[in-house]
């Protein structure tokens, strides 16, 4: 009894002690920094294994900006934005081909010692199994505060909680709701996403009532954006701004997904200044927010904030963290290494944006054997250098087809395709008339050496015979002469069609505006997602012809062209031919 009663007073001791400490810690002045980060896309290694390049930006540079931040003050938090499971060879390997593993995007951020972590398109478009992994191997949450079965916040976390000397800082993880039309209706599965406002006014509430959060951050994978919900629209919105000056209670907003590093000051709904800030991408920057609470005048003081941009691309990879991950470098470099067999013919993108080339034969041929497609729209993102014949490894399927995106097969009306062509044909081609001497095919940008749109956005398509005249004016260029088989080409019947994910969702997809399709509308269209990318599809075709004892050919199966033949060769001589295509 009388050691029971001394444990009871011991625990009540220690109780005791650590109230009494966590009063004082909220005496007088209270400094802590908030880092993020956002859009990784699995930069994980300073070196690039596809081709042996340093990048500009690197989660193990993120590693030595924490560690200068942390020298300085023990007070320092870290989070991400989302977006991680998708964009380089390590993290390719790692949700293909290394499930044995921890996953290694979950150790990256384990080292760094990340807080909280927001879910982003590409962390959901990978599958259940892949993100689910991610999860079980992370030391902190995923938050996606606005998902759900019967409502918000049921599926996954949506916030966490952190205290530094005594402050409360919670973060709110919210994503863009449009990827419920822009992620493959047969990925999402019964999941439902709420709009933002809808989830943050429920849970700032929480936050402030029964967390009795000090600070409260938006992590938000959601930024300037086209919205795809059930009407088209015809410029983009910007959601981080919508959502703050709908509900009040941030303290600051930090989000992703658009890839533009900025800080802004902006009101929220009740007037008051609000910081909305982006890190930007790839781990070229970071986003410092320091924050000041002085509670020697006021119990609940207003947080006071400042908000910078830091550049890393001039920061070292850090030792400790790149020795803790180098057996996983190691089995990065093997497998770019791999042997895939022998290529037969060269792979060539050289001049695609005014004739047919073996890099778009090659993409088209996977998107036609997807589910007998009758038609296939893709666009070129091979950089121009020519893979030339004779053995292929791993690496070169990434120089061939870099992203990672999935084929959609979905219904398109004969008139919707011709409208995507004329779309594409509008942002590259000039209208050329030779009697007036108007006689540049290519729109250039004002240094003269670039387009001026990025050329990886030009669509070409299998599966028709089809031409581009560049002496007409938009809508009345492109005509489609038949099916490649010479069957009649019919405007009015839906063809199975095979696009890419990007195609179908990307930030900068011409679909829903040259066929105007609402994001609704076109999950409805939606016969089925490939599970898995089109590099896998190359990669599995590679090796099975190896494993054959043959070699890898390209075939032919597009058939489209510039007309009238003279004046585009008289045009291409005055462009610039030999062009910079992608930078």
């Amino acid at each position: 009894m009388n050691l029971n009663r001394l444990r009871i007073g011991h625990l009540a001791g220690i109780i005791v002690c650590i109230v009494l400490a966590s009063c004082g810690q909220r005496h007088g002045v209270v400094n802590l920094s908030i880092v993020a980060t956002s859009d990784t896309h699995g930069q994980i290694f300073d070196i690039d294994a596809v081709n042996g390049s340093h990048r500009k930006g690197s989660m193990a540079k993120v590693a030595s900006f924490l560690a200068d931040k942390r020298n300085a003050s023990d007070n320092v938090v870290y989070v991400d934005c989302g977006d991680a499971l998708q964009g380089s060879i390590e993290a390719y390997r790692d949700v293909t081909a290394e499930f044995f593993k921890p996953c290694l995007e979950s150790q990256a951020y384990n080292l760094l010692g990340c807080k909280a972590v927001a879910m982003g398109n590409h962390d959901l478009i990978v599958g259940t199994n892949c993100y689910s992994r991610y999860f079980d191997d992370l030391d902190c949450p995923v938050l996606w505060g606005n998902l759900g079965f019967t409502g918000p916040g049921d599926y996954m976390p949506p916030y966490n909680v952190v205290t530094v000397n005594g402050v409360r800082v919670a973060f709110l993880g919210l994503t863009t709701p449009d990827v419920a039309y822009t992620i493959p209706s047969d990925i999402m599965i019964e999941l439902n996403v709420y709009p933002m406002e809808q989830a943050a006014r429920k849970w700032i509430s929480v936050l402030r009532e029964q967390e009795k959060a000090d600070v409260i951050v938006g992590l938000l994978h959601a930024g300037i954006e086209m919205p795809m919900g059930d009407t088209v629209a015809s410029h983009p919105e910007d959601l981080p701004l919508k959502l703050v000056q709908s509900v009040p209670g941030f303290d600051l907003v930090i989000y992703g997904h658009d890839h533009q590093a900025c800080v802004r000051r902006v009101a929220d709904a009740n007037g008051d200044s609000l910081w909305l800030a982006n890190p930007g991408a790839y781990c070229r920057t970071a986003l410092t927010a320091d924050i000041t609470m002085d509670f020697s005048e006021s119990k609940n003081p207003k947080p006071s904030i400042c908000v910078s941009i830091e550049d890393l691309t001039s920061y070292k990879p850090d030792k400790e963290f790149t020795e803790s991950l180098s057996d996983r470098w190691d089995d990065v470099c093997a497998y770019a290494d791999s042997s895939l067999g022998v290529l037969g013919e060269p792979i060539d993108a050289g001049g695609f944006l005014w004739r047919e080339t073996s890099a778009l034969d090659y993409l088209h041929s996977f998107q036609m054997n997807h589910i007998a497609a009758e038609i296939s729209l893709i666009s070129c993102v091979q950089d121009t250098a020519v893979i030339g014949p004779g053995p292929i490894a791993i690496r070169d399927m990434f120089r061939i087809y870099p992203f990672d995106n999935n084929m959609v097969s979905i219904m398109l009306k004969g008139s919707e395709v011709r409208n995507i062509l004329e779309y594409s044909a509008d942002r590259y081609y000039n209208t050329c008339n030779p009697s007036h001497g108007d006689m540049r095919l290519l729109k250039i940008a004002d240094a003269g050496t670039v387009p001026t749109d990025p050329a990886n956005r030009f669509l070409t398509a299998a599966g028709i015979k089809y031409e581009v005249d560049v002496t007409k004016p938009f809508g009345r260029r492109v005509m489609i002469r038949s099916m490649a088989d010479g069957t009649p080409f019919d405007e009015e019947k839906f063809y199975r069609t095979t696009i890419t994910s990007f195609l179908f969702s990307g930030t900068e997809s011409i679909l829903p505006v040259a066929t105007r399709i609402s994001g609704k509308e076109l999950q409805r269209r939606i016969n089925v997602t490939s599970h898995n990318d089109i590099r896998y599809s190359m990669i599995t075709q590679a090796a099975l012809t190896n494993e054959s004892g043959g070699e890898l050919h390209i075939g032919h199966c597009t058939d489209w062209k510039l007309v009238p033949a003279d004046v585009v060769s008289r045009c291409l001589a005055q462009d610039t031919v030999m062009m910079n295509l992608f930078n």
